[in-house]
Formats: C-alpha cells, sequence, structure tokens
C-alpha cells in the first residue's frame, strides 16, 4: 500500500510544483492514513465467501491491485518524463528570456525527477509484488492443477516475492540514506 501513498504523494508533487514546497500541514498524512485503516477494516470484516460461495473478496482485491498498479506506473512515466521537459525548458537560455522562473519551481522539478528515478526500482518490485499475488491467486482460484505441482509453483512464486521485497526495502534505504548523505554535504 505504501507505494501507492508514494506514487500519489509524488503526483501532487508534480502536479503542485510551483506551490508544493510552501504546502504544509498533516492532511495529506491523516488521509491516506484513514484510507489505509478502511481499507484493513474492510478487508478483515468482509466474508472470505460471497455470493454462492463463488466469489472471493480477496481474489478481486488482488486483481484491482494489480490494475491500478499498472496504472500508476504509466502516470508515473508521464509525470517523470512530463518533468524532464519542464526541467529542460528551465536549462533552455532563450525560454528563460521569455519565462520568469522562481528557484524554487526548479528545484521542486529537479528534486521531482531525481526522486523519480531513485523511486523507480522501488515501483517495479512493487508491481512484480502484485504481479505475483495475481498469479498464486489464479493459480489457487481457477486452476485444476496437481497438488505437489501446485506447491512447487507456489513456493518458487513467493521466493520471487520475497526477493523483490527485499529490494524493495534496499532500494528504500539506499535512496534514504543518499538523500541524507546529499543534505550533510549541502
Amino acid at each position: 500500500m505504501m507505494g501507492h501513498i508514494i506514487i500519489v504523494e509524488r503526483t501532487i508533487a508534480t502536479l503542485n510544483s510551483v506551490k508544493y514546497e510552501k504546502q504544509k500541514g498533516p492532511w495529506f498524512s491523516i488521509f491516506w492514513i484513514s484510507i489505509m485503516v478502511i481499507l484493513i477494516i474492510i478487508g478483515q470484516t468482509t466474508p472470505t465467501i460471497i455470493v454462492e460461495r463463488k466469489f472471493n473478496f480477496y481474489v478481486l482485491i488482488t486483481h484491482i491491485a494489480l490494475g491500478i498498479s499498472i496504472v500508476e506506473l504509466i502516470v508515473f512515466s508521464i509525470l517523470h518524463l512530463n518533468n524532464q521537459k519542464r526541467f529542460e525548458q528551465f536549462n533552455d537560455i532563450k525560454a528563460n528570456y521569455t519565462h520568469k522562473y522562481k528557484l524554487s519551481e526548479r528545484y521542486q522539478l529537479q528534486e521531482n525527477i531525481y526522486s523519480g528515478k531513485q523511486l523507480t526500482p522501488t515501483f517495479i518490485f512493487h508491481l512484480i509484488n502484485i504481479l505475483c499475488s495475481n498469479i498464486v491467486v489464479i493459480l489457487n482460484s481457477y486452476t485444476n492443477l496437481d497438488q505437489y505441482l501446485l506447491n512447487s509453483l507456489i513456493s518458487f512464486i513467493f521466493l520471487i516475492h520475497t526477493i523483490c521485497k527485499l529490494g524493495i526495502e534496499i532500494t528504500v534505504i539506499t535512496f534514504v540514506l543518499i538523500e541524507d548523505l546529499i543534505e550533510k554535504k549541502i
């Protein structure tokens, strides 16, 4: 879920690059923590099997999460390309004469590009995790494989899932450490 929140936060930072740095307050955090709590409550209180024992709520949520993750990556890619294009316009001397840019806007764009490059591996690992969950759900719910083969496939998929979780942790820690080192040098 945190991957989704980071993508939403970076999207807001990109769309509001002019005034994003000046916006303060806990509203973004409160809003997304509330959404996470509501989703957890719904997930824990909704019966697993609904409508004639053929509809599984968790299967639906897993498929929706994959769709959302794919859309988020597409949006994130478009925003990243847009940020790079706008930043190149900042560096164009002729364009700077026709439009007065604020230094904070340029800094925010540079920060969006930097964090986008740093977080891309995290988002890809996140997508692979959701894809692995979908494969497990599909194998478990929709196929009639031999139990030994099914268990072997699920074990292999969980191994990939675990490696991706480690990759997420490493990329996030690396991102935070690099950010911290850069701030100390400045």
